[in-house]
């Protein structure tokens, strides 16, 4: 079993940049300052809560996406529509099931899941500026005559606006200097973060951070 590339495991709250916030932004003008609602409620039968069955009321999206509030992400993928958002995601490589409909998705509730290397590349377009290109790890072959007998084809695609990136990138700093991701802070060195997990009461069954800066993407489960 290659990890990085075939198992498929829940992202947790590591998805809400991608089907949350970043279609929220394109679609329907949200800001780094926006208001959103961290108040407990029932979706239709569905009551997400937030990690510490605490609540804050009225925050900002830069509050809510770098404390990684729950409710939050579920009333702002609400407002953007489940498929609309998996529209943005499918976009940048996320992979759904017919049964991936409701509101879970904005907590990473999955059908199948995704791999590592899918997650980590969904983040890609805020570090580039709004481009999305497919992985690989072959770049070109040559010959033992030096003649390039395969280059890697161009993939690169706009998915997001430039704005977009740069808030969304602007906010998950915050995630990495005071948010969830703050303990793979290192002075001197920019970093954006996302954490994650998925688990119940008795504890996590995935844990994810993925961390980017204008030279790397990483994504660690």
């Amino acid at each position: 079993l290659n990890r990085a590339l075939d198992m498929k495991r829940q992202p947790g709250s590591a998805i809400k940049p991608v089907i949350a916030y970043a279609p929220a932004m394109e679609k329907l003008g949200y800001m780094p300052t926006t208001l959103v609602l961290d108040e407990k409620g029932d979706f239709n039968g569905y009551v997400p809560k937030d990690f510490s069955n605490t609540y804050k009321g009225w925050v900002t999206v830069r509050e809510a996406l770098s404390e990684s509030l729950n409710l939050p992400a579920v009333r702002t993928l609400k407002d953007v529509g489940v498929e609309a958002a998996k529209l943005y995601a499918s976009s940048v490589g996320i992979p759904f099931e017919k049964n991936d409909t409701g509101l879970t998705l904005a907590l990473g509730g999955f059908t199948t899941g995704v791999s590592p290397l899918t997650l980590c590349n969904a983040f890609t377009p805020f570090a580039n500026g709004g481009y999305y290109s497919y992985p690989s790890c072959i770049t070109s072959i040559e010959d033992s005559s030096g003649n390039t007998v395969y280059s890697r084809p161009e993939t690169k695609t706009c998915v997001l606006s430039k704005e977009t990136a740069f808030l969304i990138t602007s906010m998950l700093e915050s995630a990495a200097t005071e948010g969830t991701a703050r303990r793979i802070k290192i002075d001197g060195v920019p970093i954006a973060a996302k954490t994650g997990t998925a688990g119940n009461d008795e504890g996590n069954r995935d844990a994810w951070t993925i961390a980017y800066n204008p030279d790397y993407t990483i994504c660690c489960w």
